[in-house]
């Protein structure tokens, strides 16, 4: 993992992501809510690539490693 002096810059990395997940589901939704739908496609398509990106981390991290968050 990617370290830094302050701590763990790949952990910050996902966390930024996670971060904008949220903003852009909250975005979605309100979009969705006005009856918008066609305007939320471009962050359907951002949150699909963090989706994609985050999951693929999962992934390739071995079992031993991943840790839980309490």
């Amino acid at each position: 993992m990617l370290k830094t002096k302050s701590g763990h810059l790949c952990l910050y990395m996902y966390m930024k992501l996670l971060e904008e997940n949220d903003q852009l589901i909250r975005c979605i939704v309100e979009y969705q809510s006005k009856g918008r739908a066609t305007d939320c496609v471009q962050y359907q398509h951002i949150l699909h690539r963090n989706l994609i990106y985050l999951a693929t981390i999962a992934d390739a991290t071995p079992p031993s490693s991943q840790k839980t968050v309490d």
